[in-house]
């Protein structure tokens, strides 16, 4: 069962008690939204979110992101912020909840804060990257970003809405060009055949 199955419940109780149309203006998007890669190379994507203010904070999300299998191979997510640390946990108290769940062609990435709403609302930044996720690139070709929602929530458990941004990345095929090394006993094994043809044509004389 999805995570947001399991806390929908939850929001729904608290959204029919405090109604409130947050979202208009928040952005999640996949940043760089294009980039070229050779195969055999690694691809870092950071997942953002902006739009964000006192209030609405970021409380939870589960959202999944698709791929191209046959050119991109999912490998990691790394939850948070690289420079402001992990904004559903900006005490760093270490209190928040996170997984992702693998599948074909899709990732999907849950996080749910377990601080208090004063604290989000008060520390939390209005722009920031959820995490970074990395790729290896393993075939040629061009492969969609494509983001959805499952579930958006702001610290007291209303839905947010939300506008995406998808993104691409071009892999080009690995190069065929020879190693150096290659390439020297190449020009090594035409240098000896061509002093062999000539001294066939100009044998030496007695």
């Amino acid at each position: 069962m999805r995570m947001w199955q399991v806390i929908a419940p939850v929001f729904a109780i608290v959204a029919i008690a405090t109604p409130v149309a947050w979202g208009s203006s928040i952005y999640l998007s996949v940043q760089p939204s294009s980039q070229s890669v050779a195969e055999g190379a690694e691809v870092s994507i950071d997942l953002n979110i902006s739009g964000l203010g006192d209030p609405p904070s970021l409380g939870t999300y589960d959202l999944n992101v698709a791929f191209d299998p046959t050119i991109l191979s999912f490998s990691a997510f790394a939850f948070g912020d690289p420079v402001l640390g992990d904004q559903l946990d900006p005490t760093g108290g270490g209190n928040t909840i996170s997984f992702t769940n693998l599948g074909t062609g899709t990732v999907e990435l849950f996080e749910l804060s377990l601080d208090s709403d004063t604290t989000l609302n008060t520390l939390q930044a209005p722009s920031f990257t959820l995490g970074v996720l990395t790729f290896d690139a393993i075939g040629a070709g061009d492969s969609p970003l494509t983001l959805s929602i499952n579930a958006l929530g702001d610290a007291d458990g209303n839905s947010l809405s939300a506008s995406l941004q998808n993104g691409s990345v071009s892999v080009t095929a690995a190069s065929t060009v020879p190693e150096p090394a290659t390439i020297y006993l190449l020009g090594g094994a035409l240098v000896s055949i061509s002093i062999l043809i000539r001294r066939l044509r100009c044998p030496s004389r007695s």
